[in-house]
């Protein structure tokens, strides 16, 4: 079990630190197929896609900060590892879009996120942004998901506009994220420029853990807020 563990985090650590691969398509399609080739045989070991049930149904020795834990494999086992997730990345937010919330965004996710971008630029008075609703472009998906769902796009007295959420609203958790990157951006005075792989470091660390098409997407929501007079931070 340790080898195919040991190769699937090897050929994930390349993926998310090779910067050359961006400019090699080749390489890039290479490295990703040896990283399914990985996670399937990977996988294949643990007898189960989504279940991580084991070939043997005997219980076994799992560590966490709590001490020890004898657990069968499945259901008791993905239990415990969600009660541990939920614990750990307490203030990670959730949300649910598989288009956005993942480690590296596919071009298309890419391609979704600055077209939301511009619209919640140009067209923020108008409902969904604008965007066709016959359509279902994945602009629209990123939109329902993140900005409706998660209560910062919306109508009032005044007509549609943005708005940060009460924490009874907050159905995404977004709000510790963007206080966080609030927080970053106000330490070093407020003419003073902020890297963004440092918002993108902060973002990764305990307990708001999120991918980093979740973090773009904060750091793009957060300009605009910042921007509205409407919705100061």
């Amino acid at each position: 079990m340790a080898r195919p563990l040991r190769d699937l985090l090897a050929w994930k650590w390349v993926l998310a630190n090779t910067p050359e691969l961006a400019n090699d398509r080749y390489a890039r399609e290479e490295v990703i197929r040896q990283a399914m080739r990985a996670e399937r045989t990977f996988r294949d070991r643990l007898a189960g896609l989504d279940n991580l049930e084991l070939p043997i149904a005997a219980p076994m020795t799992w560590f966490s900060a709590a001490g020890e834990h004898l657990l069968k494999p499945g259901r008791t086992l993905l239990a415990f590892l969600g009660e541990q997730c939920d614990r750990i990345y307490n203030k990670a937010p959730r949300v649910l879009n598989e288009l956005i919330n993942r480690r590296s965004p596919s071009s298309a996710a890419v391609a979704a996120r600055t077209k939301l971008a511009e619209a919640m630029t140009t067209s923020p008075h108008l409902p969904r942004l604008g965007m066709d609703d016959t359509k279902r472009p994945p602009e629209m998906a990123l939109y329902l998901s993140v900005l409706q769902e998660g209560g910062f796009h919306l109508e009032t007295e005044s007509g549609w506009g943005f708005r940060l959420p009460s924490a009874k609203r907050d159905a995404c958790k977004l709000l510790p994220s963007l206080h966080h990157i609030t927080s970053i951006l106000q330490g070093d005075g407020l003419d003073a420029l902020v890297p963004v792989p440092r918002i993108f470091e902060a973002l990764s660390k305990t307990p708001l853990w999120r991918a980093r098409g979740i973090a773009t997407v904060h750091i793009g929501s957060l300009s605009r807020y910042s921007s509205s007079a409407r919705c100061p931070l």
